[in-house]
């Protein structure tokens, strides 16, 4: 993982779309609690995240076209659904 990193614009788009905060993105593209293979060897790396004590946890996940220069978040979404997505391999 690289410490360059490039917000396409659609990411940029989904995560205003769907409230998901530019630190979470970037913290969760940097340092993921999980990475998974995705589709065209992209990685799908992912991290809990709770935005209060009074709200469920979710987990945001990222779609990185990885690269030698500077990785790019190409899509970016949050779920509930923890145990569909969290830890799989």
């Amino acid at each position: 993982m690289r410490a360059d990193l490039h917000l396409s614009d659609h990411a940029i788009e989904q995560a205003r779309r769907r409230s998901i905060p530019l630190e979470w993105i970037l913290e969760t593209a940097r340092h993921p609690e999980d990475v998974l293979p995705g589709l065209h060897g992209r990685e799908v790396r992912q991290k809990l995240f709770r935005a209060s004590l009074a709200r469920p946890a979710f987990l945001v996940r990222v779609i990185v076209e990885p690269d030698q220069n500077c990785d790019t978040v190409v899509t970016v979404y949050r779920t509930s659904k923890l145990a569909k997505y969290r830890f799989r391999s």
